[in-house]
């Protein structure tokens, strides 16, 4: 049973013991999160400009929106070309033989 101080991290160990499984080393969780370089990556989000990130945001989804409308547009022109096309050959199809075109 673990000791209820156990969860306070100042009171863990700095180097933990090394626990193997089947003759491997075990990382555990917290000497992964302490390997985190949390400095760099406050450094790193500090020179963000929010400014830009926000309008490039925003100019990537009117970019997307007007990409799926332009497919949209192409879809539907095409089906209705294809369904003029079909009116058309049926209508040929269906004149009478007297004029010498179609069936």
């Amino acid at each position: 049973m673990l000791r209820e101080s156990y969860w306070d991290v100042a009171e863990w160990p700095q180097t933990p013991p090394v626990w193997r499984w089947e003759g491997l080393p075990v990382v555990s969780v917290i000497d992964v999160v302490r390997r985190v370089p949390v400095d760099a990556i406050a450094a790193e989000a500090d020179r963000v400009d929010v400014g830009r990130l926000l309008l490039t945001a925003v100019a990537g989804l009117l970019f997307a929106v007007g990409w799926v409308a332009g497919k949209a547009f192409t879809v539907v022109v095409s089906v209705v070309v294809w369904s003029v096309a079909a009116v058309k050959v049926g209508w040929v199809t269906a004149r009478p033989a007297a004029s010498g075109e179609g069936g």
